[in-house]
């Protein structure tokens, strides 16, 4: 149960990181 929500934190920072990175490469 606490792996799974590591897990679902880490994907979120993922993400999070994926989508700042298209921000700053589009401008």
């Amino acid at each position: 149960m606490w792996a799974e929500i590591q897990n679902i934190r880490k994907n979120i920072a993922l993400i999070k990181d994926d989508i700042w990175k298209q921000n700053t490469y589009s401008c």
